[in-house]
């Protein structure tokens, strides 16, 4: 009995998963997902400034991207936004990922899951992927100017940002699933528990 503890060590993916009902797991899946959306749009709007900036300034100037803006309720930015919408959406992004991973990561862990946090990132990053096209699809155009890598990057942003965002948020699930079914493998070996953990596999 000694050896078998000793053989499971503190590995807390050894432990008999919690029972979790699933209006919880759905319910922190929705959280990720919905405080992924003003993340999204956050970044899209913060990439379109810098983009704006850096390779026009004088059109950054006639949409008063780095004048003083007169009045914060009037449209600014793509999709009508307002400077006052920006700050908002600003604080939102700030705001949700501190609320909505933590939760996600807490609900995979009583589940059993061996690495809890990277579900919930990977949800986050392709929760993004909406928000950021939302506002993209209304950045304004910039032409096609001569410019080097890092203007080319910034100036392709409206396809590159989230072409990267998915395939961040794939290859997080790719590597939690890989972790999680090589966990229960061992487990089955050697774990008491090891016919809970292929029961309650988190999905």
């Amino acid at each position: 009995m000694t050896e078998h503890l000793e053989g499971l060590g503190s590995d807390a993916s050894h432990a008999p998963p919690k029972s979790t009902h699933p209006l919880i797991r759905a319910a922190a899946v929705v959280l990720l997902a919905c405080a992924a959306l003003p993340v999204g749009v956050a970044f899209s709007l913060l990439w379109d400034t810098i983009r704006v900036v850096g390779i026009d300034p004088r059109l950054a100037n006639e949409l008063h991207y780095m004048n003083e803006v007169s009045d914060p309720t009037a449209p600014l930015f793509g999709r009508d936004l307002s400077f006052d919408d920006g700050m908002i959406l600003l604080f939102a992004a700030s705001i949700a990922p501190l609320l909505s991973l933590p939760f996600g990561s807490w609900v995979r862990k009583r589940m059993g899951d061996p690495r809890p946090a990277l579900q919930p990132i990977a949800i986050s990053l392709l929760g993004m992927v909406p928000g950021f096209v939302w506002l993209a699809t209304d950045w304004p155009d910039l032409g096609t100017p001569e410019v080097g890598f890092f203007g080319w990057v910034m100036l392709n942003g409206d396809w590159l940002v989230p072409a990267a965002l998915g395939v961040g948020g794939l290859l997080c699930l790719w590597r939690w699933d890989r972790t999680r079914l090589a966990t229960l493998r061992r487990a089955e070996g050697l774990d008491p528990y090891a016919a809970e953990l292929r029961n309650r596999r988190p999905s």
